[in-house]
């Protein structure tokens, strides 16, 4: 201000010096008066914002406002896309857990009904001996499949798989983008609503700051978008393998 200020009076007074002379007055006392009052409205004049730059600004500050409204209401959307994508890939990931400690189970039964069968077998205390009704039990019990453990081993090597690596680094990177996106909004709301105490070159640097967060925040929210249903397309595939390990089991 106080440089405008200063090119305003600037301006003024190289303005008075290119005048004519003025004409002979019987008054020069309100000449002075007159000079003085000419030269304090154009300053005034100079200072003052015009009626059409505070129309352009209240323009400015209500796009800006729309525009972080639609903003506000896209990522709601994308929030809500994204939590049930994630709903789903926990469902998967709770589904392969159940997978692996029923194999867990399954196997922990197969090692022990083999090592009771076999103390069975050389068991002895005066007539007390195991009836054949148990040992035709134990023994249609663990002999399934000759394969059972290995297979058991498969299902749990398989369902106990962790995700891609570059998909930890993208979960990690979206969350310090979204917190960034969040914290820039949120300032830069509080900017509009004071709009009267912010120059228009601020809101400027504001908004640009905003629009750069953003767009790096969408784009890191794109890259989950893209990654996330592959992951739960592996999940169901894997979880699929492993059932079909398991029908042979369920049949014996």
């Amino acid at each position: 201000v106080s440089r405008r200020r200063a090119v305003a009076n600037t301006d003024s007074d190289s303005l008075e010096d290119n005048e004519p002379p003025l004409p002979p007055q019987p008054l020069p006392q309100k000449k002075c008066s007159s000079c003085s009052c000419r030269r304090s409205n154009q300053s005034t004049t100079s200072v003052q914002e015009k009626p059409g730059d505070k129309r352009g600004k209240e323009f400015g500050l209500q796009q800006l406002e729309s525009k972080l409204y639609n903003a506000e209401l896209e990522e709601a959307m994308h929030t809500e896309r994204l939590e049930r994508t994630q709903g789903r890939l926990h469902r998967a990931a709770q589904l392969m857990e159940a997978q692996v400690l029923y194999t867990q189970s399954l196997d922990l039964r197969a090692r022990a009904v083999a090592r009771l069968t076999q103390l069975t077998g050389n068991f002895a205390y005066k007539d007390l001996t195991p009836s054949d009704t148990l040992a035709q039990t134990l023994d249609k019990a663990v002999c399934w499949d000759g394969s059972l453990l290995e297979r058991l081993g498969e299902v749990q090597s398989a369902a106990s798989r962790e995700p891609p690596e570059r998909l930890f680094q993208l979960l990690e990177e979206f969350r310090e983008k979204r917190k960034d996106y969040q914290s820039t909004s949120n300032n830069f709301g509080q900017y509009l609503r004071s709009a009267t105490k912010v120059s228009s070159s601020q809101l400027r640097h504001f908004e640009t700051r905003y629009d750069s967060i953003r767009g790096s925040y969408d784009h890191s929210r794109q890259l989950l978008e893209t990654e996330l249903p592959k992951l739960i397309d592996e999940r169901h595939e894997i979880l699929q393998h492993c059932f079909t390990k398991l029908i042979p089991v369920h049949e014996k």
